[in-house]
């Protein structure tokens, strides 16, 4: 497995800032916020110039000694036409830059899953004779954020994976230890962070909070995942410290180091 970091962990600065500053912590590779209306790269500009956002992304990754690995996108609340030229764009991106892993939300908690399946269907389609795979990230607020309704997303859309994020599951106060085991033969990508119990200890020091790392990546190791593991800790979240962010996660990514060893 390799330790990437999420750009979110600078959501307030410039991409080219993100970048630096992750490689000045000790990542080696990015997964780039492609986050319409926050950060970094807003999906509605890569529509039509596919190219000459793949050349800039390079560029800067380039120039901060990172490898971009996943895209992690929203589209913004747009209708679905909008959304999948949105996403095509990006999948194009993806390609141009030979990622392989392009990461969106799930519905709102309470939309209908069966309506949010057949979205997750014609997105899907859009990656037909590439080699990028689409991921449903398991997130608070959604209808990921219970693991039996995450779990039916990928038998009911051919193709679609999962960004596992354990946190959000932990936050939610799931009754099993490991509430993503159902979720471990489809996944393609996780974002890691501490979290405790509810959206105000979604983000944690690592050593506090309720998830067991060891016990996770344990987990990913059984079920053969070999991919990329982002530490994604926000500096905008509401109340959170900027610096401490990054303090927090410069400790999680050196934690997973020697984990991985």
């Amino acid at each position: 497995m390799r330790i990437a970091g999420s750009s979110l962990l600078y959501s307030r600065l410039s991409f080219e800032e993100s970048c630096r500053r992750l490689s000045a912590l000790g990542f080696d590779a990015v997964d780039v916020a492609l986050q319409e209306g926050w950060a970094h790269v807003d999906p509605s500009s890569v529509v039509g110039a596919v190219a000459e956002t793949a050349d800039d992304v390079e560029a800067v990754c380039r120039s901060a000694g990172l490898d971009p690995v996943a895209l992690n996108v929203d589209a913004g609340d747009v209708t679905l036409a909008t959304e999948v030229d949105r996403v095509e764009a990006v999948v194009e991106l993806a390609s141009a830059l030979d990622i392989g892993v392009v990461t969106l939300p799930a519905a709102g908690v309470d939309a209908s899953l069966a309506d949010d399946c057949s979205r997750f269907r014609t997105l899907v389609d859009l990656t037909d004779g590439t080699d990028v795979t689409l991921t449903v990230e398991t997130h608070w607020g959604t209808l990921t954020e219970d693991p039996v309704t995450a779990a039916k997303y990928a038998g009911e859309v051919p193709g679609l994976r999962y960004t596992l994020d354990p946190g959000h599951f932990v936050a939610g106060e799931h009754p099993t230890d490991d509430p993503w085991r159902e979720l471990l033969d489809d996944v393609a990508h996780v974002h890691v962070r501490q979290a405790g119990s509810g959206w105000d200890e979604i983000q944690l020091p690592p050593d506090a909070g309720d998830l067991d790392v060891q016990s996770f990546l344990r987990s990913l190791r059984r079920a053969g995942y070999d991919g990329v593991l982002t530490v994604e800790y926000i500096d905008s979240l509401d109340g959170v410290d900027p610096e401490e962010a990054e303090r927090q996660a410069d400790e999680m990514r050196a934690r997973l180091a020697e984990s991985l060893v």
